[in-house]
């Protein structure tokens, strides 16, 4: 019923990729001819479905390699194993700092205040927008008075200076909206990652 926050992904090469810019990502994963590998948190999670949508939007190919999550996804590309991946920033911005992984692009509408010289990938594709959400849900029959108040309330905890300065620690954008505008949002993210999934022929099994 609350939009709470959202956080962007990265995209995260190894330093020996020959790319220092998106479209010199995009230009060498298309080189690659679909036999270049990245990693992800997971079959499904963020990270995999991140990179399908942005491959797709640009007809390429790539090996998913799925790992039992996020750390060790972005490990085995610091460490050269993996040549690229999408991971969250909180977890890269260490190892970026370090020179240890570049990073060409983030998958929000706006550039980070954490990374503001790393491009938005809505810069050069509008639109393009990839991001790991929190909400706030009631049960189903939950009475609108109830749901009305619980927005309110939410609402203004949003607003306390301390807790927006955390979440910004974290990488995540704070922000509000109604139930109806939630409700909008979580339609239109349903029918994205469908398609992208059926396109992608991702099953939970594999």
């Amino acid at each position: 019923m609350l939009f709470r926050s959202s956080s962007p992904n990265l995209i995260v090469l190894h330093p020996s990729v020959s790319a220092d810019n998106l479209a010199q990502f995009l230009a060498w994963v298309k080189a690659g001819g679909g036999k270049l590998s990245y990693s992800s948190a997971g079959t499904g999670s963020p990270s995999h479905i991140g990179m399908e949508l942005l491959l797709q939007a640009h007809n390429l190919a790539a090996v998913h390699v799925p790992y039992k999550g996020a750390g060790p996804a972005l490990t085995d590309v610091v460490a050269g194993h993996i040549p690229f991946t999408m991971a969250g920033q909180s977890g890269v911005i260490p190892v970026l700092k370090d020179k240890r992984v570049k990073v060409v692009g983030i998958s929000s509408l706006r550039r980070s205040p954490l990374l503001p010289d790393v491009p938005a990938l809505a810069e050069s594709m509008p639109g393009f927008e990839v991001v790991v959400w929190l909400g706030v849900m009631a049960p189903a029959g939950t009475p609108q008075p109830v749901i009305g108040r619980l927005n309110a309330e939410i609402g203004k905890a949003m607003q306390d200076a301390e807790m927006r300065k955390r979440l910004a620690t974290e990488g995540a954008d704070p922000g509000t909206s109604t139930p109806e505008e939630y409700a909008a949002y979580l339609r239109g993210e349903l029918e994205r990652w469908t398609g992208v999934f059926k396109k992608a022929g991702i099953k939970f099994d594999d």
